[in-house]
């Protein structure tokens, strides 16, 4: 026998789901399904290798148990899980919309790994459990109390090459202390703000602030370099009509988001942020350019905005977002090409990939690539995973540069999205019958092999 979900998967309400000894199943449920779910057990006796993330629900009280089966994925499942199985063989990648939160160690079970971008949270007695299994790239919480040594626990947990933080916050919720995957403690910073305008008299003076351990913030008035060493701030706002430039050292974790404004007028100015690690929810530019020169940036959401207030539209939309020789893991980018209504063609608008390794990857129903005009190098690669290219086609050529680094085999090609609306004309990538394309590699391809490109 064999059996195949379709975009919700296998599900079923009111019976078992029993895989029985001879039957072979396929199942993957869609955004925010499971591959299979079911209300009552789910029974798996199949001699067949299963690969699939299995969702029981009990109900009185209502709890949901996730298993996980092979190479698998929690495709964006939103519902709080609190019991987890691992199966021995199995990788778990858990997306950026799921959230995991384990309250008693017999809850969780780990015989494979786990790769975790979205959110954890478990006692400080299942640390054990995820020794040498976990790499963490989003935000692992660890519920312990103020006799555990935090750092001590997490450097045993070998979890060096994840992207994540590390939260752990006391039985009450209250957050004590955040570390990097290695237990580099981080301090913790309100919003830093750095004002560099010129002639104005209350201008933000150079300045280090610094604990005893060299974490912490410093701004130099002359060069206009911010430096951000192991330090998480709630928010970094910038206004200057000059280039200044981040320097992270170490990590650099902005709880709610980096604020860009270059001014009334755009005056092809840049923010560059350089340096090791960096991760935010939000990027927001207004007025001025953005590089992102890191080793590694995790980054949900890239925007440049346009002041509603001021109707200040058309100044922003020149600006330009670069990637250069990082890593990047976004959710999201909006890099506006024009209000509805305007054509502006200007060749310094757009996004660009220099010896960058970049990951768009959909989470939530916001999540998406908006841009105009795309541009990359041969040694960048540029990955779609449910994220289609969508844009207002004020730049008719805007992803021609684009078509060079398409798979050859496949039929894909650059055109206009047929399925968009009379005001919502979008220039995207398209299948051989037509349709936009969501899940792409685009890498440049050299004799019969791919290039792995870019970034760190």
């Amino acid at each position: 026998m064999t059996a195949t979900g379709g975009h919700e998967g296998i599900y079923a309400y009111s019976d078992n789901i029993t895989i029985g000894d001879e039957a072979k199943v396929t199942a993957t449920g869609g955004e925010g399904y499971a591959d299979i779910c079911t209300y009552k057990e789910f029974i798996n006796n199949s001699k067949e290798p299963l690969t699939a993330f299995v969702i029981s629900v009990s109900e009185s009280p209502e709890v949901y148990s996730a298993t996980a089966y092979g190479k698998c994925d929690t495709n964006n499942y939103d519902d709080d899980i609190s019991k987890l199985e691992v199966k021995e063989n199995t990788e778990l990648t858990v997306d950026r919309c799921t959230h995991i939160e384990i309250a008693n160690a017999e809850n969780l079970t780990v015989d494979g790994k786990i790769i975790n971008n979205g959110t954890i949270v478990i006692p400080a007695e299942d640390c054990t459990k995820l020794t040498g299994k976990l790499t963490n790239n989003n935000m692992l919480t660890i519920i312990a109390d103020d006799s555990v040594d935090a750092a001590e626990m997490i450097q045993g947990m070998g979890m060096e090459d994840g992207d994540g933080i590390i939260r752990v916050s006391n039985s009450d919720g209250s957050v004590s202390s955040m570390y990097t995957n290695d237990g580099t403690q981080l301090k913790t910073q309100e919003a830093i703000v750095i004002k560099d305008i010129a002639d104005a008299t209350d201008n933000t003076p150079t300045g280090e602030y610094f604990d005893e351990n060299g974490k912490g913030y410093s701004w130099n008035a002359a060069t206009k370099v911010l430096i951000l060493k192991n330090i998480v701030p709630n928010k970094v706002e910038i206004t200057s009509v000059n280039d200044v430039t981040i320097q992270i050292v170490g990590t650099a974790y902005v709880v709610e988001e980096f604020k860009f404004f270059g001014g009334e007028t755009f005056q092809n100015k840049t923010v560059t942020i350089t340096g090791e690690r960096v991760k935010a929810r939000y990027i927001k530019s207004e007025n001025i350019n953005v590089v992102i020169a890191t080793q590694k940036a995790n980054i949900e959401i890239i925007q440049n905005i346009f002041s509603l207030e001021s109707g200040n539209f058309h100044d922003t939309q020149d600006s330009k977002l670069i990637f250069r020789n990082t890593r990047a893991n976004l959710n999201s980018v909006v890099w506006i090409d024009r209000v509805p209504g305007q054509e502006k063609k200007s060749n310094t608008y757009g996004v660009a990939l220099e010896n960058s390794n970049v990951t768009v990857e959909r989470s939530g129903e916001s999540s998406m690539l908006f841009a105009g005009r795309i541009t990359m190098d041969d040694s960048s690669v540029l990955t779609l995973k449910n994220t289609p290219i969508v844009n207002y086609g004020a730049y008719p050529d805007g992803l021609d540069g684009l078509a060079d680094f398409l798979p050859k085999d496949g039929g894909y090609t650059i055109g206009q999205d047929p399925d968009a609306g009379e005001y919502s004309i979008s220039n995207t990538i398209l299948d051989a019958n037509g349709k936009i394309v969501d899940t792409i590699v685009l890498k440049k391809e050299r004799g019969h092999s791919l290039s792995g490109g870019g970034g760190g």
